[in-house]
């Protein structure tokens, strides 16, 4: 109980430097740059493939729009044949 309230038993600072502990702060500091440096060139990258992903997306929606305006008027243009095929034997067959 006396050691309660001993001054000398608070908690100090010690105010030297270890050359171990001055090491490691500043390997940990150096460790989490290069992490930083690595995800932000990751982050890059992945930015550059969205960019380039969205650009091919927009070019393949460009080009299904064409085909599927070519293969309706392709389509008209078979049911107008047939149409014209159809009449075509009915009048030789003497139908109206």
């Amino acid at each position: 109980m006396d050691n309660e309230h001993d001054p000398g038993s608070r908690w100090h600072w010690d105010k030297t430097v270890n050359l171990g502990h001055l090491l490691t702060t500043i390997s940990a500091i150096v460790a989490v740059a290069v992490v930083a440096s690595t995800f932000h060139t990751r982050l890059a990258i992945v930015e550059q493939q969205l960019a380039m992903q969205q650009a091919v997306n927009r070019q393949v929606q460009e080009d299904f729009g064409q085909f599927k305006q070519d293969v309706r008027s392709d389509l008209r243009e078979i049911i107008h044949k047939l149409d014209r095929i159809v009449e075509q034997r009915n009048l030789e067959r003497g139908k109206p």
